[in-house]
């Protein structure tokens, strides 16, 4: 069967064509604004085109962009293949439409910009890779719930499909210095269990959160005590954390057909942390 699968909160995939679909994925990278736009093109996929089509204004941004993928093709240890077409200048938005020679387009960065992309897109038909966030204001949340609607219309998820998002134990917990981002967690895991269950009697979807152990990331290296949570959790967690790797074996296993009753969950995977009340490496360092 087939499956759509989305992860929320790294990036979203948003769908308007119908879910018929089997053509391959077919790359459109729209105006690079962040290393993420290259991240997806570190590896070369079975089915994904070799052959991407790059729309962006001339400058510094899209030439770093490019950079990137040069390197990737270039490097001593498996190195890619990719095939880059440039269309650059002023109205990229309105080529890519207009040519349309891909049926993905990847958008990263520009985040005041990157809604508009976002819905010219769906409304050509165009499905959508983006980072996060999607929006920034009301009026880019106006725009969000169209994207929505076009995607609902348009029937893209599949009986059975899967939408896993990333949270972490600041949902449920103070951590300092997390801030906001504990918030939106939150949000993230109630939204989880209004649309998991609203999905469920849609089509049999199902819609769950994974609680990960502190993974070291780029964005992970931002938050200060960054350092000093990841060797807590190291302490305290009797199976020690959970690397990145591991985290996407658990995708995996949360897309199959293996987990096809699972929805509406928080989902701990942080070699135990979250019920651990503390552990003897932790009361070793107490009583020095």
């Amino acid at each position: 069967m087939k499956k759509i699968y989305s992860i929320l909160m790294i990036s979203a995939i948003v769908s308007c064509t119908s879910n018929n679909q089997t053509d391959k994925i077919k790359l459109m990278t729209l105006d690079p604004g962040h290393f993420h736009a290259s991240l997806i093109q570190k590896t070369s996929y079975e089915n994904i085109d070799l052959t991407v089509d790059v729309y962006a204004p001339e400058g510094s941004e899209v030439n770093s962009f490019l950079n990137s993928i040069d390197a990737y093709n270039n490097r001593e240890e498996n190195p890619t293949n990719w095939k880059i077409n440039s269309h650059l200048g002023n109205n990229y938005l309105e080529k890519m439409i207009a040519e349309k020679p891909g049926n993905v387009m990847v958008v990263s960065g520009k985040n005041s910009k990157k809604i508009d992309y976002i819905l010219s897109a769906v409304k050509a038909g165009i499905n959508v890779y983006a980072d996060k966030p999607l929006v920034t204001d009301p009026e880019g949340l106006e725009k969000l719930m169209q994207v929505f609607d076009i995607a609902e219309k348009n029937n893209v998820l599949n009986n059975w499909s899967s939408i896993v998002g990333l949270s972490y134990i600041a949902a449920q917990r103070t951590f300092p210095f997390y801030n906001d981002m504990a918030e939106a967690k939150s949000l993230l895991e109630s939204i989880t269990r209004s649309y998991g269950h609203r999905l469920g009697k849609l089509n049999k979807s199902r819609v769950n959160t994974i609680s990960q152990s502190p993974t070291i990331t780029t964005a992970g290296a931002g938050i200060e005590g960054f350092n000093a949570f990841f060797k807590y959790a190291e302490k305290m967690s009797p199976l020690g954390n959970a690397t990145a790797e591991e985290c996407a074996d658990y995708c995996i296993f949360l897309f199959s057909d293996m987990s096809k009753k699972i929805t509406m969950q928080n989902l701990f995977h942080d070699g135990g942390f979250s019920n651990t009340g503390i552990s003897e490496e932790i009361i070793d360092l107490l009583d020095k």
